[in-house]
């Protein structure tokens, strides 16, 4: 057998039984769910009376520190048979059933048994080992004995199904499981147990078999509705999931939190937005403390653009001193979407720690930039430490990303050179040299960098679109680029950006009337100047003057000193 690294087995063998969420550690931890109605105290039959032993057991302790789990395990049971103390024996069926030795697992879990016959992790044990033997008969029986003592209709099946899910031989554990539910048949708990471990091991046909008995003795049941719902949305019916959750919520389980969040799951799974927003919102007024629901609230009404309901949310998470960090940085970018650069900055720096800190102190960085703060920017960018390559390359791309709004395009080109020498098969830096290059005219070093994004990651959408565009604008290879947008197009139909992209190329092959339905679109998505300056610039090769300068003079309130829309009124004349 292949050594085990120490740390595992320390965890292994000190972690409560087979890590079954039930199992007492020993026969006297307090905090067992298991009760235990006799213990063994331990003899003093190897320490006073057989140095040998001893010695033996100390051999075993130094195999184990090595990761020698057979031999540890054979020195174990040798110690286990001869002292006949509990805890050697208890010790020994531990480390049999880390090895997956059922023989001596078996032998063990009997020793450990007989010393302690009402110890249920004892019987746990042994059941493990009777399957693992292939004697499911006598291993069902052995789970038998743990569900009467448990005496727990609502639970023991399930703590049952729980263990035997952490088997290898699946097989072996569904037929236990199996078995224990045909003894049980009259149970919904023991049919739904058997379900939920069917379902686990994706044997999708008995799963579904077994919840639909469950329901047939328990009507409206809300875990097995889920279950038959989850099952459902498994083998691709997402419509009939669906239908159970509807029907379920416009009758008696309208109420219940559970079956609605199962709801909203699903409809989060299968991207259906807006109509999970509605879900978690009522969850949310319903359970107005459930700092989690709240969380999942505000993701998705961002998510949804309903900006103020998120902002509202963040602020309820932030009184009941939960996810604070979390939200801070949400509130930080609602506060920027808005314009409120100084709020923004406010809340970012409120993110002290945590999955958003280093978003929360770029975010400041680029804030600081647009505020015309370059060198200061550029400090508290420096100041940044990172322990990841990942790390490294956001803070690469920040600060090219601020030399470029500066307009300083050769070195922002430089600091990309610099990264890709350290990480040169980054798509992210990659992108961002493209870009760079192309704003110092050098359009050939621009499509071999695009090119090497599309050789790593074929449906990259922004390379697709970058190099088309790139090409349709660039150079008059339309045909090509052509191609590349319809790609960029076909796996993102709805990006603003691929639309204008669209509508340049198509502008660019002489088609102006589908070049204005293109970029009408994109700019009904995005408020954008370079958008609105392709606009513009087409509606006036079109002959439409008049749109033209609507378009134009509109933007030109919005963005009074962008050079794109100024170039094309004076290419114009207007």
């Amino acid at each position: 057998m292949k050594n085990i690294p120490l740390v595992l087995m320390i965890t292994a063998l000190t972690v409560t039984g087979c890590g079954g969420p039930y199992v007492a550690r020993t026969t006297s931890d307090e905090d067992s769910d298991l009760p235990v109605f006799g213990t063994s105290k331990p003899t003093n039959a190897i320490a006073d009376n057989n140095n040998e032993l001893m010695y033996g057991l100390l051999v075993g302790e130094v195999a184990l520190q090595r990761g020698q789990l057979d031999s540890a395990l054979q020195v174990y049971a040798k110690a286990a048979r001869e002292s006949k103390d509990p805890d050697v024996i208890e010790r020994a069926a531990r480390i049999a059933d880390v090895a997956l030795d059922a023989e001596l697992g078996v032998e063990m879990a009997r020793l450990w048994v007989a010393r302690s016959p009402q110890n249920l992790e004892a019987h746990q044990f042994l059941a493990n080992g009777l399957m693992r033997s292939g004697k499911s008969d006598a291993a069902a029986q052995e789970f038998e004995l743990i569900l009467v003592a448990l005496n727990d209709a609502k639970q023991s099946y399930i703590r049952v199904a729980s263990q035997l899910a952490r088997e290898k031989n699946q097989d072996a554990a569904l037929d236990v499981m199996g078995k224990i539910a045909h003894k049980h048949a009259d149970d919904p708990y023991a049919l739904l147990a058997y379900a939920q471990l069917a379902a686990r091991y994706n044997q999708m046909p008995l799963a579904s078999d077994q919840v639909d008995a469950a329901l047939k003795l328990k009507s409206n049941w809300p875990d097995a509705l889920v279950l038959r719902a989850h099952i459902l949305q498994m083998q691709n019916k997402v419509d009939e999931a669906l239908g159970i959750y509807n029907n379920a919520l416009s009758g008696p389980l309208a109420e219940n939190p559970n079956v609605r969040m199962a709801y909203a799951r699903l409809l989060l799974d299968i991207k259906r937005f807006d109509e999970a927003y509605v879900q978690y919102t009522k969850l949310a007024e319903r359970e107005p403390g459930n700092g989690d629901v709240l969380y999942a609230t505000a993701l998705l009404a961002l998510q949804t653009n309903h900006y103020d309901q998120a902002e509202k949310l963040l602020l309820q998470l932030l009184k009941l001193h939960e996810r604070t960090f979390e939200a801070s940085y949400y509130l930080g970018q609602i506060a920027e979407k808005n314009n409120f650069a100084e709020e923004a900055m406010d809340w970012y720096d409120q993110v002290s720690s945590g999955e958003f800190y280093l978003n929360a102190r770029l975010r400041t960085s680029a804030l600081m930039a647009k505020q015309g703060l370059v060198e200061e920017a550029l400090t508290k960018l420096h100041a940044i430490k990172t322990s990841t390559p990942q790390e490294s390359m956001q803070l690469y791309l920040m600060e090219g990303d601020i030399y470029l709004e500066a307009g300083n395009h050769q070195k922002a080109y430089d600091i990309y050179e610099k990264a890709l020498a350290e990480m040169p098969d980054s798509t992210n830096l990659l992108y961002a040299h493209a870009i760079a290059a192309e704003k110092l005219n050098r359009v050939d070093i621009a499509e071999r960098d695009l090119r090497s994004v599309l050789k790593l990651d074929p449906n990259n959408v922004q390379a697709l679109n970058a190099l088309g565009y790139t090409l349709a604008d660039r150079t008059n290879r339309y045909s090509e680029a052509l191609g590349l947008i319809q790609r960029a197009m076909t796996l993102d139909p709805k990006d603003a950006a691929i639309i204008d992209s669209m509508g340049w190329v198509q502008f660019r092959l002489g088609n102006h009337n589908e070049a204005i339905n293109y970029l009408r679109q994109a700019l009904e998505l995005t408020q954008d100047s370079e958008v609105a300056a392709h606009l513009g610039e087409v509606l006036l090769a079109a002959g439409k003057k008049d749109e033209a300068i609507n378009v134009l003079s509109s933007a030109l309130k919005t963005w009074p000193d962008n050079k794109s829309i100024i170039a094309v009124m004076r290419r114009f004349g207007l």
